[in-house]
């Protein structure tokens, strides 16, 4: 992991989307994927009324932060098919790609410059970071999925899919911004002063 750190450093911006790949980067998307699957089925709480507490975006915190956009939309998609074969309700392509996205946008830090490893995430990057969230969420579950799933599934009833997928949105964004952002500064905190203990 520390050797993917060291490479995301000074690279061009293709080469921060598509992140380092290494084993590392590969152990990381297996066991990121299996995190979320299971905390998506059994780590979602609920505080009052539609909003709650939905583990399993704590995944693409970790892994944007050390990985880049495109390992976090990896680990998500298949840690969606994940949910789908736990839940046996059969597979929803159109899901996996929509949480892929929402993966992509959380898991993009790097790209505007936040290097949390390195003690670096301040509160331009904090903004930037809740924009995307916001971005994530509208794009991924409202976007992606409704559009795949009009072609995928064109008779599908969004009745009380509406409902649902409102109900999650809420529990997703709640999760990235009320307790990412603060633990996205407590990992900055962690690591500068790690860093300043080096220095010494």
């Amino acid at each position: 992991m520390v050797n993917s750190m060291k490479a995301m450093e000074n690279q061009s911006i293709g080469k921060l989307i598509i992140g380092q790949w290494n084993t590392m980067t590969l152990i990381v998307i297996t066991v990121g994927s299996i995190l979320f699957a299971l905390m998506t089925v059994f780590g979602r709480f609920s505080i009052f009324g539609n909003v709650g507490i939905e583990t399993s975006m704590l995944v693409p915190i970790f892994v944007g932060v050390f990985f880049g956009p495109v390992p976090t939309f990896i680990t998500l998609a298949i840690g969606w098919i994940g949910v789908d074969l736990l839940m046996g309700w059969g597979f929803y392509v159109e899901n996996a790609i929509g949480y892929g996205v929402i993966g992509f946008f959380v898991g993009a830090l790097p790209l505007y410059g936040a290097k949390v490893n390195k003690g670096v995430f301040g509160l331009m990057h904090a903004t930037i970071y809740v924009f995307c969230c916001i971005v994530a969420i509208v794009f991924g579950h409202g976007v992606v999925m409704r559009f795949l799933t009009s072609i995928m599934n064109p008779y599908y009833y969004w009745g009380g899919g509406i409902l649902w997928s409102l109900s999650i949105a809420s529990y997703i964004l709640f999760t990235l911004i009320v307790i990412g952002t603060p633990l996205l500064y407590l990992m900055t905190y962690l690591y500068s002063h790690k860093i300043k203990q080096k220095n010494q």
